[in-house]
């Protein structure tokens, strides 16, 4: 699971590598524990400038679908979007 940069957006993917061929699943949190997806794509299909087109046309169907009544929550750390939760530093 990622905050996706620029983080005041509130946008995260969840990724997965195996099995092959990897997904990313892009959504947003609107409260703690929340979180609505509203896209799914195959990882090795899409280079940086395809992912960062992406990104910007999550936002905008976001906006679109909620009419700016639903607003992503935001915040820098994890447990402000899950309970209960961790993170475990794999470098």
């Amino acid at each position: 699971m990622g905050l996706l940069a620029p983080i005041e957006n509130g946008n995260f993917d969840y990724r997965s590598k195996k099995p092959r061929p990897g997904l990313r699943v892009i959504g947003g949190f609107v409260k703690r524990d929340y979180f609505i997806a509203l896209g799914l794509h195959v990882r090795s299909k899409m280079d940086e400038e395809e992912w960062r087109a992406t990104i910007l046309a999550f936002d905008l169907a976001w906006g679109e679908l909620f009419k700016n009544n639903l607003p992503m929550m935001t915040g820098v750390n994890p447990s402000d979007y899950l309970s209960n939760c961790f993170c475990v530093d794999l470098v």
